[in-house]
């Protein structure tokens, strides 16, 4: 089965990765009401909430790593040439 959406692809990347069975909520549930109209919402299940802070503070950390201006192949290349280098020593 083929993903439609980025939201489908994200649900499954939090399932897959942080162990979340049901990261979205079906129906999102009223924040807090402005008097314009406006409102905000939650979208996501408390697992969903907890496994997308996970996912940002990695992407945050990985950038603080190889830098702000990389595309997802690049934080890879970037990643590997980590692993791989021989000079590294931990």
């Amino acid at each position: 089965m083929e993903l439609q959406t980025d939201k489908e692809k994200l649900a499954v990347l939090l399932q897959k990765y942080y162990g979340c069975k049901r990261p979205f909520l079906k129906n999102p549930q009223v924040l807090c009401s402005w008097p314009n109209g406006d409102a905000d919402y939650e979208y996501l299940t408390h697992g969903g909430g907890t496994a997308y802070g996970k996912l940002t503070s990695l992407i945050s950390d990985i950038g603080e790593i190889v830098g702000d201006n990389y595309t997802a192949d690049m934080w890879i290349e970037a990643l590997d040439s980590i692993v791989v280098d021989a000079d590294y020593v931990c």
